[in-house]
This record gives C-alpha cells, sequence and structure tokens, in this order.
C-alpha cells in the first residue's frame, strides 16, 4: 500500500511539473517587446502570409516598422534616400506613419491611420533568433 501511495504522489508532482511548465511557456510568449525598430527579412518564410522581422541593429532589409512607446509607429523602407531605381527595377518607397494598439493576451497589434481609422489587425508570432512574424489576419 505504501508503494502505491508514493507511486501516486510522484505521477501528482509530475503532472503539477508539467503544467508549470506549459504555463510558464504561455506566459513567456506573452511578453515579447514590440518595442523599437525591426527589418523585414530579405529570406522569405515559409509560410508567405507570415512577414518575419529582426532588431534593426543585427538584420539588414529594405522595410523596416519602428513601434514607439506612445503608440504610434512608422513603417518606411530602409533607402528612403537613395536612388528610386535597382536595376532594372522601380523601388516602391514608403514612408507611413500610423498608431497601434498592442494586445498581449492576444499576441495582436491593430494598426490604425494617424487620425485614428482602423486599418487591420497583424497576428504576432515568437520566431527564433530574436525574430517576430506579423500575419495580417
Amino acid at each position: 500500500m505504501n508503494h502505491n501511495l508514493f507511486m501516486k504522489r510522484i505521477i501528482l508532482l509530475l503532472i503539477i511539473l508539467f503544467s508549470l511548465s506549459i504555463s510558464a511557456q504561455n506566459q513567456r510568449n506573452k511578453n515579447i517587446d514590440i518595442i523599437g525598430c525591426w527589418t523585414k527579412s530579405i529570406v522569405p518564410h515559409q509560410n508567405r502570409n507570415l512577414n518575419v522581422y529582426g532588431n534593426c541593429n543585427t538584420s539588414s532589409g529594405s522595410l523596416n516598422i519602428d513601434f514607439r512607446k506612445s503608440g504610434v509607429y512608422r513603417l518606411y523602407s530602409a533607402n528612403l534616400n537613395s536612388p528610386q531605381r535597382c536595376g532594372n527595377y522601380i523601388v516602391k518607397k514608403t514612408n507611413q506613419w500610423g498608431k497601434y494598439e498592442y494586445k498581449r493576451e492576444e499576441q495582436t497589434i491593430d494598426i490604425y491611420t494617424y487620425g485614428g481609422k482602423y486599418e487591420f489587425t497583424w497576428q504576432l508570432h515568437e520566431m527564433d533568433n530574436g525574430q517576430i512574424g506579423f500575419k495580417k489576419i
């Protein structure tokens, strides 16, 4: 009987530890810090609907997004001051300002015009190597 009680306690302890582990992983994913400058990865992701961005200090790409603490964002071309041609292609330059609302629990970012008109929502995905992914929903 003593052996049975011991096994039940071990199983209960393992279940509790497993639950805490899952809870910690979910909590970690809900604390993604988006504040700062992010550069769109030049390597496309397997999921074509997912745009992957890395920190501006460690990544290079042609499109940047800067989320500010004030709730304002700026989406801009990294090459705003360079010529508009890239080889035989005309490069469209972007310089867009607006407002955003980051909902940590849902892992979504609502994007608004600077005047406050809703435009779309991004679903946020935590990626490897400190990158984040945005999927328009």
